[in-house]
């Protein structure tokens, strides 16, 4: 399957190293031509150390030529830029591909969510082919090819189900739902909590702090997904349909030491 993969951060190159090492045949493309220019002469990216881009890889900053003949696209620009993103997308030769969205966020002004978003963008040749695909991972430990549990929702089980099948290998394992807003929503909000936990270490509240903020966050979230329309068991059930990997996984996102968001407030409490 030819796919294209819209941005060479660390999660775009990692999901492309990890579709090509199925076969699939990828394109990426980056924004900056200068990031471009180092992968295609390094086959290096330099905040993934232990992956080396296999050459069958082509990264371009031509979304045209990035977009050519693909059958899928992986959209994994920051959320920020996911509305634009989209947009040139279309100007490009979108033409009703599967869309699968790895932004996590919610858009500054308008309070949409990533897939709303898309599906603006888009347009009616979009709107049912829209696809998320979420944690909780670590880019860099997916690029390690280390055991890793997303989940992916689409509008319906049959197109979850087909990324499923693009995405899934023995160390990579993806389940699925329909549950969109919850999905959203955890990946987004959990990482409020997760500068509250970071905060709470710099003033060296301890565990107990950390724990009760972790708790009582889960439940916030849960209270505003409902009211939006999502599933409690998005953010609160075991493995299953509606699998808590949608990022209410507590530990990744919120006491993982190598939480960027807990590390960044840390920081700036020590100094």
């Amino acid at each position: 399957m030819k796919v294209t993969v819209l941005s060479a951060g660390t999660w775009g190159i990692s999901l492309a190293a990890l579709l090509h090492g199925k076969g699939e045949a990828v394109r990426v493309w980056e924004f900056d031509p200068e990031v471009v220019r180092v992968l295609r002469e390094t086959r290096r990216h330099p905040r993934l150390k232990a992956l080396d881009v296999p050459e069958a890889i082509l990264p371009t900053n031509d979304l045209e030529e990035a977009l050519a003949g693909s059958e899928v696209i992986v959209c994994a620009v920051p959320a920020a830029n996911l509305r634009e993103t989209a947009r040139r997308t279309v100007q490009a030769g979108y033409h009703g591909q599967l869309f699968v969205i790895c932004s996590k966020g919610i858009e500054k002004g308008t309070h949409h969510l990533p897939h709303e978003v898309a599906a603006q963008e888009l347009g009616h040749a979009g709107r049912e082919r829209i696809v998320l695909l979420s944690g909780p991972s670590h880019a860099e430990e997916v690029s390690r090819n280390l055991p890793t549990a997303v989940t992916v929702a689409g509008a319906t089980l049959e197109t979850a189900e087909t990324v499923q099948a693009l995405f899934m290998t023995p160390r990579f394992r993806v389940y699925t739902q329909t549950d969109m807003v919850g999905v959203e929503l955890g990946a987004a909000l959990k990482n409020v909590i997760a500068i509250a936990c970071g905060i709470s270490d710099g003033l060296g509240f301890g565990d107990n702090a950390k724990a009760g903020l972790i708790t009582r966050g889960l439940s916030e979230i849960l209270r505003l997904g409902m009211e939006m329309g999502a599933r409690a068991e998005t953010f609160i059930g075991p493995f299953s349909q509606a699998y808590i990997g949608s990022d209410g996984n507590i530990d990744i996102a919120y006491s993982n030491t190598t939480s960027i968001t807990a590390q960044a407030e840390m920081a700036s409490l020590r100094r």
